[in-house]
């Protein structure tokens, strides 16, 4: 899998570049795939604002 680039924080910490929008999803059974997809494929940054 290829290495995402990441975004370097104020707290020096780093978060990958690309996420997974999770706020227009209504449903409970929807976000339940839609996340364990995302943590399968390597997903490590997750918007829920």
């Amino acid at each position: 899998m290829a290495q995402v680039p990441t975004i370097k924080l104020n707290d020096d910490n780093e978060i990958p570049q690309i996420g997974l929008g999770t706020w227009l999803v209504e449903d409970e059974t929807d976000f339940d795939r839609a996340f364990d997809a995302a943590i399968k494929d390597g997903y490590r940054h997750f918007d829920s604002a």
